[in-house]
Protein backbone atom coordinates (compact mmCIF):
# COMPACT_ATOMS: atom_id res chain seq x y z
CA UNK A 1 0.00 0.00 0.00
CA UNK A 2 2.58 2.41 0.99
CA UNK A 3 4.56 1.54 -2.27
CA UNK A 4 1.95 2.11 -4.44
CA UNK A 5 0.74 5.60 -2.93
CA UNK A 6 4.47 6.47 -2.88
CA UNK A 7 4.61 5.61 -6.62
CA UNK A 8 1.06 7.51 -7.27
CA UNK A 9 2.09 10.46 -5.69
CA UNK A 10 5.90 10.69 -7.63
CA UNK A 11 6.97 12.61 -10.28
CA UNK A 12 5.99 11.20 -14.01
CA UNK A 13 9.26 10.11 -15.10
CA UNK A 14 10.98 7.24 -16.05
CA UNK A 15 12.35 4.66 -12.99
CA UNK A 16 15.98 3.62 -13.21
CA UNK A 17 16.29 -0.17 -12.45
CA UNK A 18 18.67 -2.20 -11.42
CA UNK A 19 18.87 -5.85 -10.72
CA UNK A 20 21.91 -7.55 -8.92
CA UNK A 21 22.90 -10.96 -7.06
CA UNK A 22 26.36 -12.48 -6.17
CA UNK A 23 27.27 -16.06 -5.21
CA UNK A 24 29.79 -16.42 -2.41
CA UNK A 25 31.97 -19.56 -1.77
CA UNK A 26 34.17 -19.98 0.84
CA UNK A 27 36.20 -22.29 3.45
CA UNK A 28 36.51 -21.76 6.80
CA UNK A 29 39.03 -23.73 8.37
CA UNK A 30 39.90 -23.77 12.71
CA UNK A 31 41.75 -26.89 14.95
CA UNK A 32 38.63 -29.67 14.78
CA UNK A 33 36.48 -27.75 12.83
CA UNK A 34 35.94 -27.30 8.75
CA UNK A 35 32.31 -25.93 7.11
CA UNK A 36 32.05 -24.44 3.61
CA UNK A 37 29.44 -21.41 3.59
CA UNK A 38 27.94 -20.72 0.24
CA UNK A 39 25.83 -18.03 -0.46
CA UNK A 40 23.28 -16.51 -3.01
CA UNK A 41 21.84 -13.19 -3.30
CA UNK A 42 19.18 -11.56 -5.56
CA UNK A 43 19.20 -7.72 -5.65
CA UNK A 44 16.45 -5.57 -6.68
CA UNK A 45 16.14 -0.98 -6.81
CA UNK A 46 14.38 0.87 -8.33
CA UNK A 47 14.50 4.83 -8.10
CA UNK A 48 11.64 7.13 -9.62
CA UNK A 49 11.92 10.81 -8.53
CA UNK A 50 12.05 11.00 -4.71
CA UNK A 51 11.08 7.50 -4.25
CA UNK A 52 13.33 4.79 -3.41
CA UNK A 53 12.93 1.05 -3.44
CA UNK A 54 15.66 -1.69 -2.31
CA UNK A 55 14.75 -5.09 -1.51
CA UNK A 56 18.07 -8.20 -1.21
CA UNK A 57 17.66 -11.12 -0.78
CA UNK A 58 19.40 -14.13 0.71
CA UNK A 59 19.89 -17.87 0.37
CA UNK A 60 22.40 -19.52 2.86
CA UNK A 61 23.63 -23.31 3.42
CA UNK A 62 27.10 -25.34 4.81
CA UNK A 63 28.17 -27.44 1.88
CA UNK A 64 29.79 -29.23 4.20
CA UNK A 65 26.36 -29.71 6.04
CA UNK A 66 23.79 -29.31 3.02
CA UNK A 67 20.95 -29.70 5.46
CA UNK A 68 21.39 -26.35 6.56
CA UNK A 69 20.09 -24.81 3.30
CA UNK A 70 17.75 -22.47 4.13
CA UNK A 71 16.38 -18.32 3.26
CA UNK A 72 17.40 -15.92 5.86
CA UNK A 73 15.03 -12.68 6.48
CA UNK A 74 15.27 -10.50 3.60
CA UNK A 75 18.77 -8.35 4.14
CA UNK A 76 16.49 -5.58 2.68
CA UNK A 77 13.27 -4.70 2.16
CA UNK A 78 12.44 -1.01 2.08
CA UNK A 79 10.63 2.27 0.43
CA UNK A 80 12.27 5.64 0.81
CA UNK A 81 10.63 8.30 0.12
CA UNK A 82 13.10 12.13 -0.26
CA UNK A 83 16.23 11.97 -1.33
CA UNK A 84 17.52 15.50 0.12
CA UNK A 85 16.47 17.48 3.19
CA UNK A 86 14.14 15.50 5.12
CA UNK A 87 13.60 11.45 4.27
CA UNK A 88 11.72 8.71 5.80
CA UNK A 89 12.48 4.81 5.21
CA UNK A 90 10.23 1.99 5.93
CA UNK A 91 10.15 -1.80 5.46
CA UNK A 92 13.60 -3.80 6.58
CA UNK A 93 16.75 -1.82 6.18
CA UNK A 94 20.29 -1.38 8.02
CA UNK A 95 21.08 1.64 9.74
CA UNK A 96 23.85 3.00 8.42
CA UNK A 97 26.24 2.96 11.58
CA UNK A 98 29.80 0.52 11.65
CA UNK A 99 32.07 0.03 9.73
CA UNK A 100 31.04 -3.45 8.38
CA UNK A 101 28.59 -4.72 5.75
CA UNK A 102 26.32 -8.11 5.44
CA UNK A 103 28.14 -8.80 2.58
CA UNK A 104 31.58 -9.77 3.39
CA UNK A 105 32.97 -9.06 0.03
CA UNK A 106 32.46 -5.44 0.55
CA UNK A 107 34.32 -5.50 3.65
CA UNK A 108 38.11 -4.95 4.05
CA UNK A 109 38.26 -8.70 5.52
CA UNK A 110 36.14 -11.72 5.33
CA UNK A 111 35.40 -12.45 8.51
CA UNK A 112 33.05 -10.07 10.88
CA UNK A 113 34.55 -8.90 13.76
CA UNK A 114 33.71 -9.04 17.65
CA UNK A 115 30.29 -5.80 17.39
CA UNK A 116 29.30 -7.13 13.60
CA UNK A 117 28.67 -10.55 15.40
CA UNK A 118 27.65 -9.78 18.91
CA UNK A 119 26.47 -6.14 19.89
CA UNK A 120 25.93 -4.02 16.65
CA UNK A 121 22.08 -3.52 15.09
CA UNK A 122 20.84 -6.07 12.81
CA UNK A 123 18.05 -5.77 10.21
CA UNK A 124 15.75 -3.83 11.44
CA UNK A 125 11.98 -3.99 10.77
CA UNK A 126 10.85 -0.49 11.20
CA UNK A 127 11.42 3.34 10.29
CA UNK A 128 13.91 5.60 10.43
CA UNK A 129 13.39 9.32 9.84
CA UNK A 130 16.70 11.02 8.47
CA UNK A 131 18.23 14.55 7.16
CA UNK A 132 19.97 14.24 4.18
CA UNK A 133 22.42 17.31 3.77
CA UNK A 134 24.15 18.92 0.20
CA UNK A 135 27.30 17.36 1.25
CA UNK A 136 25.58 13.97 1.44
CA UNK A 137 26.05 13.98 5.20
CA UNK A 138 22.75 12.68 6.94
CA UNK A 139 21.80 12.39 10.62
CA UNK A 140 19.16 10.16 10.89
CA UNK A 141 17.10 8.05 13.98
CA UNK A 142 14.91 5.17 13.68
CA UNK A 143 12.98 2.29 15.78
CA UNK A 144 11.81 -1.00 15.50
CA UNK A 145 12.21 -4.54 15.84
CA UNK A 146 15.76 -5.93 15.26
CA UNK A 147 15.14 -9.30 13.55
CA UNK A 148 18.74 -10.41 14.13
CA UNK A 149 18.10 -10.64 17.90
CA UNK A 150 14.90 -12.12 18.09
CA UNK A 151 15.53 -14.83 15.40
CA UNK A 152 16.38 -17.74 15.35
CA UNK A 153 17.56 -20.54 13.08
CA UNK A 154 13.85 -22.42 11.41
CA UNK A 155 11.64 -19.49 12.18
CA UNK A 156 9.65 -17.42 9.56
CA UNK A 157 8.86 -14.59 11.54
CA UNK A 158 11.04 -14.15 14.76
CA UNK A 159 9.87 -12.88 18.12
CA UNK A 160 9.83 -8.67 18.70
CA UNK A 161 12.81 -7.15 20.25
CA UNK A 162 12.13 -3.55 20.19
CA UNK A 163 15.50 -1.32 19.12
CA UNK A 164 15.88 2.64 18.57
CA UNK A 165 18.68 4.45 17.98
CA UNK A 166 20.61 7.84 16.52
CA UNK A 167 23.31 8.40 13.76
CA UNK A 168 25.14 9.93 11.83
CA UNK A 169 27.25 9.52 8.25
CA UNK A 170 29.76 11.68 6.24
CA UNK A 171 32.16 10.76 3.72
CA UNK A 172 34.76 13.61 2.80
CA UNK A 173 38.40 13.58 1.30
CA UNK A 174 40.14 12.65 4.41
CA UNK A 175 37.85 10.80 6.49
CA UNK A 176 34.54 9.09 6.44
CA UNK A 177 32.38 8.23 10.04
CA UNK A 178 29.19 5.88 9.99
CA UNK A 179 28.40 6.70 14.42
CA UNK A 180 25.28 6.13 16.36
CA UNK A 181 24.12 5.32 19.59
CA UNK A 182 21.64 2.22 19.91
CA UNK A 183 19.64 1.11 22.89
CA UNK A 184 17.79 -2.51 23.54
CA UNK A 185 15.51 -1.30 26.54
CA UNK A 186 14.09 -4.51 27.39
CA UNK A 187 17.69 -5.73 28.10
CA UNK A 188 19.01 -2.85 29.44
CA UNK A 189 21.10 -2.52 26.39
CA UNK A 190 22.30 0.96 25.58
CA UNK A 191 25.97 1.64 23.73
CA UNK A 192 27.59 4.11 21.28
CA UNK A 193 29.34 2.60 18.25
CA UNK A 194 31.97 4.56 16.69
CA UNK A 195 33.27 3.73 13.27
CA UNK A 196 35.59 5.62 10.79
CA UNK A 197 38.08 5.50 8.46
CA UNK A 198 41.02 8.35 7.53
CA UNK A 199 43.20 8.44 4.21
CA UNK A 200 46.15 9.75 5.13
CA UNK A 201 47.66 8.39 2.01
CA UNK A 202 45.91 7.39 -1.39
CA UNK A 203 48.88 3.87 -0.31
CA UNK A 204 46.77 3.51 2.43
CA UNK A 205 43.52 3.84 4.42
CA UNK A 206 43.02 3.35 8.70
CA UNK A 207 40.00 2.17 10.10
CA UNK A 208 38.79 2.35 14.12
CA UNK A 209 35.27 0.70 14.28
CA UNK A 210 33.75 -0.52 18.25
CA UNK A 211 31.55 0.22 20.52
CA UNK A 212 31.31 1.00 24.39
CA UNK A 213 27.84 0.27 26.76
CA UNK A 214 26.68 -1.44 29.19
CA UNK A 215 23.85 -4.54 28.74
CA UNK A 216 22.00 -5.57 31.96
CA UNK A 217 24.37 -3.39 34.16
CA UNK A 218 27.69 -5.30 32.80
CA UNK A 219 30.02 -2.59 31.28
CA UNK A 220 31.66 -3.73 27.47
CA UNK A 221 34.23 -1.62 25.65
CA UNK A 222 36.36 -2.80 22.74
CA UNK A 223 37.10 -2.49 18.93
CA UNK A 224 38.66 -3.23 15.98
CA UNK A 225 41.89 -1.34 14.09
CA UNK A 226 41.99 -2.15 10.61
CA UNK A 227 45.26 -1.13 8.30
CA UNK A 228 44.58 -1.43 4.80
CA UNK A 229 47.43 -1.37 2.15
CA UNK A 230 47.13 0.33 -1.47
CA UNK A 231 43.21 0.32 -1.00
CA UNK A 232 42.82 1.56 -4.34
CA UNK A 233 44.91 -1.37 -5.89
CA UNK A 234 44.30 -5.19 -7.36
CA UNK A 235 45.39 -6.20 -4.16
CA UNK A 236 44.98 -4.96 -0.89
CA UNK A 237 47.19 -6.34 1.95
CA UNK A 238 45.32 -5.81 5.36
CA UNK A 239 45.80 -6.59 8.93
CA UNK A 240 43.61 -6.09 11.64
CA UNK A 241 43.66 -6.07 15.86
CA UNK A 242 40.32 -6.48 18.18
CA UNK A 243 40.47 -6.08 21.44
CA UNK A 244 37.63 -6.74 23.69
CA UNK A 245 37.02 -5.52 27.51
CA UNK A 246 34.03 -7.29 28.57
CA UNK A 247 35.08 -8.73 32.29
CA UNK A 248 31.43 -9.95 33.11
CA UNK A 249 30.50 -11.66 29.31
CA UNK A 250 28.05 -8.90 29.20
CA UNK A 251 28.03 -9.52 25.46
CA UNK A 252 28.08 -13.72 25.75
CA UNK A 253 31.51 -15.97 25.34
CA UNK A 254 33.49 -17.57 22.67
CA UNK A 255 31.01 -20.53 22.22
CA UNK A 256 28.18 -18.99 22.37
CA UNK A 257 28.09 -15.89 19.79
CA UNK A 258 31.79 -15.81 19.23
CA UNK A 259 32.82 -12.88 21.27
CA UNK A 260 36.40 -13.09 21.92
CA UNK A 261 38.93 -11.06 24.07
CA UNK A 262 41.41 -10.14 21.32
CA UNK A 263 42.34 -11.67 18.13
CA UNK A 264 44.84 -10.53 15.01
CA UNK A 265 44.75 -11.56 11.31
CA UNK A 266 46.03 -10.79 8.03
CA UNK A 267 44.95 -11.15 4.69
CA UNK A 268 42.99 -8.65 2.12
CA UNK A 269 41.36 -9.18 -0.88
CA UNK A 270 42.48 -9.53 -4.79
CA UNK A 271 40.02 -8.21 -7.24
CA UNK A 272 40.20 -10.07 -10.62
CA UNK A 273 37.78 -8.54 -12.16
CA UNK A 274 35.22 -5.47 -11.10
CA UNK A 275 32.66 -8.99 -10.73
CA UNK A 276 35.42 -11.56 -9.29
CA UNK A 277 37.80 -11.48 -6.30
CA UNK A 278 39.11 -13.41 -3.97
CA UNK A 279 39.73 -12.81 -0.21
CA UNK A 280 41.74 -14.77 2.34
CA UNK A 281 42.45 -14.06 6.07
CA UNK A 282 44.29 -16.03 8.99
CA UNK A 283 43.25 -15.41 12.53
CA UNK A 284 44.36 -16.06 15.71
CA UNK A 285 41.38 -15.53 18.84
CA UNK A 286 42.11 -15.81 22.47
CA UNK A 287 38.82 -17.03 24.57
CA UNK A 288 36.90 -14.36 26.39
CA UNK A 289 35.93 -17.25 28.93
CA UNK A 290 39.05 -18.96 29.05
CA UNK A 291 42.68 -18.35 28.59
CA UNK A 292 42.49 -20.55 24.95
CA UNK A 293 43.24 -19.29 21.57
CA UNK A 294 41.94 -20.35 18.11
CA UNK A 295 43.55 -20.22 15.12
CA UNK A 296 41.37 -19.52 11.86
CA UNK A 297 41.99 -19.40 8.18
CA UNK A 298 38.90 -18.13 5.68
CA UNK A 299 39.40 -18.03 1.99
CA UNK A 300 36.29 -17.02 -0.30
CA UNK A 301 35.59 -16.92 -3.70
CA UNK A 302 33.17 -13.91 -4.51
CA UNK A 303 31.55 -13.23 -7.57
CA UNK A 304 28.88 -10.25 -8.48
CA UNK A 305 27.69 -7.43 -9.91
CA UNK A 306 28.80 -3.80 -8.51
CA UNK A 307 26.23 -2.16 -6.62
CA UNK A 308 24.92 0.98 -6.76
CA UNK A 309 25.60 3.29 -3.66
CA UNK A 310 23.62 2.56 -0.17
CA UNK A 311 20.71 4.55 -0.97
CA UNK A 312 20.21 4.72 -4.59
CA UNK A 313 19.89 2.52 -8.04
CA UNK A 314 22.10 4.51 -10.07
CA UNK A 315 25.88 4.31 -10.65
CA UNK A 316 28.12 7.34 -9.81
CA UNK A 317 29.31 7.77 -13.21
CA UNK A 318 25.98 7.71 -14.72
Amino acid sequence: MLLTLTLLLAPAQAADLWFGGSLDAALDLSPGSLSVPTMGEVDFRMQQGKVFVRVDVDLWTDLASPSLLQPYPPEWAMVQVGTEGPIVRAGIHNPNIGLEDWDYRNNYMPTYSNYFNGASPGRLLGAEFAWHFENDAEVFVWGGSDMDFGWTEGEVLPEPYWTAGVGVSAEAEMWSTWTGFVTYPQDGFYALFYSGEVYPHNLVTVALDGGAGVSAGSPFAGGQLVVVGMPEATVNPTVRGEVNLDPDLALGSFADTGVYRSAVSAGGKVTIRDWLQVMAEGKLMWSAKEAQMSPGVFVALNVFRPEPGYYTAVYDEE
